[in-house]
């Protein structure tokens, strides 16, 4: 699972998948359905753009999701098993809803990838405004535990899906901009990335290590509070002044820190 990137999503694209992904995971749901307006208050959507370009997010973001590629091998390979995420996806302008569906067979994987993924970490995920700043923070999260994750420069290369044509110093200097690095520190208590170099000739980066406060074994994650978490707030109530109107789904928003 930890195999499997997003970035190929825009970052409005990826937020709506994890606003989705994060209502089916709350509801305990394999088809689930959401109006425009529970997605867009998830997502912070700006009200000022159209209901056209917020369809073509939904409709977009599937086209690429549909594209990845799951599998299951059996334990003596002889049964390769090929999985889609979702068996159904339906997009009603005139009822201005969505529903998707899980597939069945990839129900337990769902779980697996997006394991503790809450309407609460959605917070965060929005916050942050690209998508190599998201992609760092799933891939994070599902070591939180931990404190380290070390990928090499093949794996970080992989994982962000950095374009062939950008060298090294060039994935680094678009990666980790100034305001990547500040919302990620912001969004990840204690971050911080070294790289690796190689003792050979011309010292080449050869890895890097990324470091954070890691979380207590079974923390609750929603019980957490900190003064980062009124940052966040603060920054995403700038994105948007107008309140959002509540669905038919009543959707319960936990708070942001205290």
């Amino acid at each position: 699972m930890n195999k499997v990137s997003f970035r190929q999503l825009t970052a409005t694209e990826y937020d709506a998948l994890f606003a989705i992904v994060s209502q089916i995971k709350e509801h305990g749901a394999r088809e689930l359905t959401l109006t425009f307006d529970d997605i867009k208050h998830l997502i912070r959507w700006d009200k000022s753009k159209s209901d056209e370009r917020f369809i073509r997010v939904l409709s977009g973001m599937y086209d690429k999701i549909i594209s990845l590629k799951f599998d299951r091998i059996s334990d003596d390979g002889n049964i390769i098993t090929k999985f889609v995420v979702f068996s159904k996806y339906s997009i009603n302008k005139t009822k201005q809803e969505a529903t998707v569906a899980v597939s069945p067979d990839f129900w337990d994987l769902f779980n697996l990838l997006f394991d503790n993924f809450t309407t609460f970490m959605l917070d965060d995920l929005v916050y942050l405004s690209t998508s190599y700043g998201k992609e760092l923070f799933r891939n994070i999260k599902q070591f939180r535990t931990t404190g380290h994750l070390y990928w090499s420069i093949q794996e970080f290369r992989k994982k962000l899906v950095v374009p062939k044509s950008f060298t090294n110093g060039k994935a680094f200097q678009r990666i980790f901009g100034p305001t990547t690095i500040k919302q990620l520190k912001t969004a990840i208590p204690g971050f911080e990335y070294v790289k690796r170099y190689s003792s050979h000739k011309g010292r080449p980066v050869i890895g890097v290590d990324f470091y954070w406060h890691a979380e207590e074994f079974n923390e609750d994650y929603l019980k957490r509070n900190s003064p980062k978490k009124d940052y966040v707030k603060e920054e995403l109530l700038k994105k948007s002044t107008k309140k959002f109107s509540r669905s038919k789904h009543n959707i319960p928003l936990k708070k942001i820190g205290k």
